[in-house]
């Protein structure tokens, strides 16, 4: 299969996925940080900060289409969206599908898909289908 982006890249998204927003993992368990005591208040911005930074990132590599993300790191922008979404809902927010891609995406749906969307090739569909049971559990998809 040709990427049409470095495969280093592909992987560190794959890691982000793990190492930040899974909820089974944590840096802590790998001895990557020093445990210290650490308040909700401030866990909870590091989180945010740290998805912040993963979005601008998918939003900067617009040539990564979202079928390698799936078939590489078994989520992509719209499961970030979904999961946006349902934490929105979770906080009272009214919000919809379409506002929660836009904050992912950084535009529109059909503005992303007339300049950054490409029809997915046979392999990377076959693939898709393969890898699907290791695909992110998210409601509606």
């Amino acid at each position: 299969m040709q990427l049409s982006y470095p495969l280093t890249d592909a992987r560190a998204l794959a890691g982000c996925y793990y190492f930040l927003l899974h909820p089974t993992y944590s840096l802590y368990q790998w001895g990557t940080f020093p445990r210290q005591k650490m308040d909700q208040t401030t866990k909870e911005k590091i989180e945010a900060a740290a998805f912040r930074g993963l979005v601008e990132h998918l939003q900067r590599r617009n040539d990564v289409q979202n079928i390698d993300l799936m078939n590489l790191a078994g989520f992509c922008r719209n499961c970030l969206s979904k999961w946006y979404l349902a934490a929105a809902t979770d906080s009272g927010l009214d919000m919809n599908y379409d506002q929660a891609r836009e904050a992912v995406y950084g535009m529109t749906m059909d503005e992303w898909k007339r300049d950054y969307q490409h029809e997915a090739t046979p392999e990377q569909k076959n693939q898709f289908a393969a890898t699907k049971p290791l695909h992110a559990v998210i409601s509606g998809h």
